[in-house]
Order: C-alpha cells, then structure tokens, then sequence
C-alpha cells in the first residue's frame, strides 16, 4: 500500500515472501535440479510447473539469484531443498506444497532473509 505524504509504504510479510522468496525458492531448487541432478532447464521446468525460459533464467542467474545465492550457502536449507527436489523429481512434478514446505523451513531456520529479502 502507498501512501500520500509523509505516510510510509507498508508490506505484509506474506508479499515480501511470494515477491522475493518464492521465485529464489524456485531458482535453489532449478539450480540444484541442474547442477546436482543432471536435469535440463526445460525437464526442471516441467516438473516446477514454470516456463522453460524461466528455468533458463534462473540456471544462468538472469533471475531470483541473489536470494538464492544466499540460501544455498546456507548448507541445512540446502539439504531440505534438495530433499524437496529428490521428492519432485521421483514423482514428476512439485506442487505449491514443496515451495510451501520450503518457505516454511526457511522462515523457521533462516531468520535472517528478512533482510536480505527488504533490499530493492
């Protein structure tokens, strides 16, 4: 919400995540389908449920990189993410429910993304 003049601009926590959160969640989980798993960017695609262009763009970091960048340092959101992308990947797709369950685990464990979440 925008405000007039002097007023602040107010974000619930909620759209801060599914702005920035969810497609860094994306982006870990393509890159770690990519890189760990041999997958390609359009079988990644497939089984997220997102365009082929997207996971192109996030494998060649043209999209949710930093975040994710971010989270992939950090080696238990690592894990669970490959867990949730071993899961995916055993039964051909990823609903909402694994970004969901990712999402979660990384707000529990991963305080700090509040931050990194607030830049521009």
């Amino acid at each position: 919400m925008t405000g007039g003049v002097g007023r602040k601009s107010v974000v619930a926590p909620c759209e801060l995540f599914s702005k920035r959160l969810v497609p860094a969640i994306r982006a870990a989980m393509v890159i770690i389908m990519v890189r760990e798993y041999g997958l390609t960017a359009y079988r990644a695609a497939k089984i997220l449920g997102i365009t082929p262009a997207a996971a192109s763009n996030y494998v060649l970091k043209r999209r949710g990189s930093r975040i994710a960048e971010v989270i992939l340092g950090y080696e238990k959101a690592r894990r669970k993410i490959a867990e949730v992308v071993e899961r995916a990947i055993v039964q051909g797709s990823a609903g909402p429910e694994a970004i969901c369950e990712v999402c979660r685990f990384l707000r529990k464990t991963m305080p700090e993304l509040r931050e990194v979440l607030s830049y521009p």
